[in-house]
């Protein structure tokens, strides 16, 4: 026994067992050693090897406990730091696609307002076009028709634009009308007012829940803002 001084456990040397399983040892307790063993915080596996004579018959036994304590702790702590690893890249898969699938979702919604923009807006001025106008031009008459309201609507033709056109160019004709746009949007009423590019040089404004009196009040604005600007720069 002096060849395993480390392994062998009797009642007069127990290695720091815990003090449930040397009472259990000291007085021959085997039967309740391995509730003890369950019962402790660390980690025993109990080996029992019986001792037979010449004629087979068992004499003794030999009882080893093995302190696996260690090895299960380290199992813990790799398994709990696994565990971690896991849910921290877990998150960062979880940030990663929801921060891709967000911008894919901001694009999407960028390209389908451009569409929108482009199949409702004239290219140039930015207001509404020839066939978008009709549509809102027929909801609009079915809301004032139906709430009994007054709807203003106000036609805009410039005046010999062709001969301006010819005379000073196609692109200083477009800035033209790219201003007079801007003055006519300035002037109306946002989420309430239609402004659209009717034709060429023909322009029309919707004025829902107006009176004519009311509606002159942004239209003589507008035209205000014609005389002193616009049709004055020399440039």
């Amino acid at each position: 026994w002096e060849q395993f001084s480390n392994l062998v456990v009797n009642q007069d040397k127990s290695f720091n067992l815990p003090v449930e399983i040397n009472q259990c040892l000291t007085s021959n307790s085997f039967e309740n050693l391995c509730t003890s063993l369950n019962e402790t915080n660390d980690t025993y596996r109990l080996i029992s090897l019986p001792i037979t004579d010449v004629l087979g018959q068992n004499i003794a036994k030999v009882l080893m406990v093995l302190d696996l304590s260690n090895e299960t702790n380290t199992m813990k702590m790799v398994m709990t730091v696994g565990s971690t690893v896991l849910l921290i890249i877990g998150f960062l898969l979880f940030l990663f696609f929801y921060v891709f699938l967000s911008k894919i979702a901001c694009k999407i919604k960028k390209t389908e307002n451009k569409l929108i923009n482009l199949a409702t807006r004239d290219g140039l001025t930015n207001l509404y076009n020839h066939k978008t106008f009709y549509k809102l031009l027929k909801l609009e008459l079915s809301r004032a028709t139906r709430g009994k309201q007054p709807l203003v609507l106000l036609m805009i033709d410039i005046d010999h634009f062709k001969n301006w056109n010819d005379t000073f160019g196609h692109d200083i004709g477009d800035q033209v009308l790219e201003k007079l746009s801007n003055s006519l949007m300035r002037y109306s009423r946002d989420g309430r007012d239609v402004a659209a590019r009717y034709g060429g040089e023909e322009f029309i404004v919707l004025y829902p829940n107006s009176n004519a009196e009311q509606a002159l009040i942004p239209v003589n604005r507008f035209v205000n803002r014609l005389k002193n600007k616009v049709m004055h720069e020399k440039d």
